[in-house]
């Protein structure tokens, strides 16, 4: 069991499982009323959210990142790793883009489940449409793959266009969100 805990925690599962009642479980209480009906507007709301989420995510990672390198840098040193920056910004990029989703199906779903099965179908969806190579190129999965960068095997070119495509789904979740919390029947 701990071993499946501990694989859950590095890949980020258990991350979208703690965040994905973030509007759900305010729906259900009717805490949202509260903060709606006294002035906030909703997109500021929403916005409060992904930022808040955004920023434990950006520095959970960092702290992870920083205790990782230190580690290796104490024991073996660093110096094979080629590209350890963008390799470590990559999969940063890959988070937001995955808590895009999660704020985007927040605000449409009623429960956590239906929040988790939405992001999940989408990371999956991308990840099957990736295994066509020319359609790999661009998909934020790609950006999982910071191990060809740590390993010279890939040059940070080389991600542009899944960095490109992760940004702009990173927006256009955010849009749409604003969109789906402001007639949303609370």
């Amino acid at each position: 069991m701990k071993k499946e805990w501990l694989e859950a925690v590095r890949t980020g599962r258990l991350w979208v499982l703690l965040c994905s009642g973030s509007f759900t479980s305010e729906y259900q209480k009717g805490t949202l009323v509260l903060v709606v009906t006294r002035g906030l507007s909703r997109k500021k709301t929403a916005a409060a959210k992904m930022i808040l989420l955004s920023g434990l995510w950006t520095g959970l990672y960092m702290l992870c990142l920083g205790i990782t390198c230190g580690y290796n840098l104490y024991f073996w040193g660093n110096g094979t790793v080629s590209f350890w920056l963008p390799g470590a910004l990559c999969f940063w990029l890959f988070g937001l883009w995955v808590l895009g989703w999660l704020v985007f199906f927040s605000t449409v779903a009623e429960t956590g489940t239906q929040v988790l099965f939405g992001t999940g179908a989408v990371a999956a969806g991308v990840y099957v449409l990736g295994l066509f190579p020319a359609l790999g190129r661009i998909l934020p999965t790609k950006l999982m793959g910071g191990l060809a960068l740590l390993q010279g095997a890939e040059k940070p070119g080389d991600f542009f266009g899944s960095i490109l495509t992760a940004c702009l789904m990173i927006v256009f979740c955010v849009l749409a969100s604003f969109y789906c919390f402001d007639r949303k029947k609370l």
